[in-house]
């Protein structure tokens, strides 16, 4: 929610963001805004690619989780000798790997210069 708004410009106050996030969410996402207003401040654009690498590295982080899992019932699949599910967790696995060898890509292209 928060990199949609803030890639469309559509973001001016932090708790703008409350509108599109569960009510459940709420708490967190008010701890997290107080947690960023005790940042230094930067400019918006500099936010804006921080927050993007930020979603970048957790997309990164669960496709290669998902991957690491995905080889776990392959391994299964392989001992029960089912060639069916073998092969629909191969093309998963497949799909995993473009996505990791894309962010890997795509990542320091949006990071922040330090």
């Amino acid at each position: 929610v928060l990199l949609t708004r803030l890639i469309s410009g559509n973001l001016t106050e932090p708790e703008d963001v409350l509108v599109d996030v569960p009510e459940a969410m709420w708490d967190y996402v008010r701890y997290l805004i107080a947690r960023a207003r005790a940042l230094p401040h930067m400019p918006f654009h500099t936010a804006r690619q921080e927050v993007t690498a930020a979603v970048l590295r957790l997309r990164l982080l669960r496709n290669r989780e998902a991957a690491h899992q995905i080889r776990f019932l392959m391994q299964e699949a392989e001992e029960q000798g089912d060639e069916h599910l073998l092969l629909t967790y191969g093309v998963r696995l497949g799909n995993h790997l473009r996505a990791i060898r894309d962010l890997e890509r795509l990542l320091p292209a949006v990071m922040v210069p330090r």
